[in-house]
């Protein structure tokens, strides 16, 4: 790994085409997970489809805590510290620009859908009221905190950019206490309390609750708390990743292991204890098997890694978070105009949600997250010579 010295001894240029060739990878994997639960989501099955096709798509909701993870690992590998409260504020920021253009946009897409739906159930005036209190509340980012029906409702997918709000703000003040665990051993340790804390979080829950209301389920597999242990064990994968003391081959080939491992142990669970285990599946019970897969994807060489560094895959990746919070909108708008729910329709529908998801990316995503940035660069830069003035002027006064 590159250490401090020749990090900075590199010109911006070449720091980011590092920084881009070892995170490419991960890139393309965020595209697959997001197609994964576009498929769960949209996929049309029945009972006369295959067992092995019900189950993927079944289990498509897996890959949102694969998100949590990657999320902290990702982040991690970004961000190693924070130095002082601009650094935070600053990347507090940066996060914002990055998630909130498109969320908004995905919600003010999904409004003719809902508004039409409870002007059909409760008439004009209160579903004009409920729905200007759901995209009021959903536009804050805290719908994951308070799941109350009247306050939800459009783009139900993006309850999860709620989650990872809250991950983006404590990240600052999580990163700093896990990267100081030098050993891989106490990373690991962190890894395996955040997995012991979801399995005995949900276990607690099911025992004390038996069988949960729906909206009551539903808050638990969204809450920013119960996901918190997701989006830790992330930061620790990261920072093992960097801590790691075997050779790159050899920490490979044991990673690869340890995801047969954790597969031949989980998948049985996930196939026949699906009831018993419902609520652990979508709060960290895969943990261990996300960790060991973002650690085979990130140590990967060879074919698989020249196919993941692909740029078309790639520019599908850096694409995947609009993939994500357009499919919703985007399929009720075409069931609207008559889409054919057919494979044929489905594999129509997912060609136009890459083509507005890469368009939205381009033309949305990353101007605005630029403009943002320069706005508040800008604005920093005046406060800090407004400062740097009252400093001088107390001086000469003084």
């Amino acid at each position: 790994m590159t250490n401090a010295i020749e990090r900075n001894s590199l010109a911006p240029s070449a720091l980011r085409a590092q920084k881009a060739s070892k995170i490419a990878p991960m890139t393309s994997l965020r595209f697959v997970a997001a197609l994964w639960v576009v498929i769960y989501h949209t996929f049309p099955i029945d009972e006369s489809s295959a067992p092995v096709l019900r189950g993927l798509v079944q289990y498509g909701f897996v890959t949102v805590g694969l998100f949590m993870v990657l999320s902290g690992f990702l982040l991690t590998m970004a961000y190693q510290w924070f130095d002082n409260p601009r650094s935070i504020r600053r990347f507090w920021v940066a996060r914002f620009a990055r998630i909130y253009p498109v969320y908004l946009l995905s919600l003010l897409a999904d409004l003719p859908r809902l508004l039409s739906w409870r002007v059909a159930k409760y008439g004009f005036v209160s579903a004009a009221a409920a729905t200007f209190a759901t995209f009021g509340f959903q536009s804050t980012l805290l719908q994951t905190w308070l799941p109350l029906t009247v306050l939800q409702g459009l783009n139900s997918p993006s309850w999860t950019v709620s989650t990872e709000a809250f991950f983006y703000i404590a990240f600052p003040f999580l990163v700093g206490p896990i990267s100081a665990i030098r050993s891989p051993s106490g990373l690991l340790g962190v890894m395996a309390g955040a997995w012991i804390v979801t399995i005995f979080t949900s276990a607690l829950i099911c025992a004390v609750l038996v069988s949960p209301p729906i909206n009551m389920e539903m808050a638990i597999q969204q809450h920013p708390i119960l996901r918190l242990p997701e989006f830790v064990a992330g930061i620790a994968l990261a920072n093992f990743h960097r801590a790691r003391r075997s050779s790159e081959r050899e920490c490979r080939r044991n990673a690869n292991i340890g995801l047969m491992v954790s597969l031949a142990v989980f998948v049985p669970l996930a196939l026949y204890a699906y009831e018993a285990c419902y609520l652990a599946l979508h709060n960290g019970l895969l943990i261990p098997v996300y960790c060991c897969f973002i650690l085979s994807v990130a140590l990967c060489g060879g074919g698989l890694r020249t196919f993941l560094c692909f740029p078309a895959f790639v520019s599908l990746g850096e694409a995947s978070y609009a993939i994500y919070l357009a499919h919703a909108p985007l399929r009720a708008a075409l069931q609207a105009g008559g889409l054919d729910e057919t494979i044929f329709g489905w594999v129509v529908y997912i060609a136009m949600l890459i083509g507005v998801s890469v368009l939205v990316y381009r033309y949305v995503e990353r101007p605005l997250r630029a403009r943002i940035m320069k706005i508040y660069d800008n604005w920093a830069k005046s406060v800090d010579e407004d400062a740097h003035g009252r400093a001088f002027v107390r001086k000469v006064v003084e």
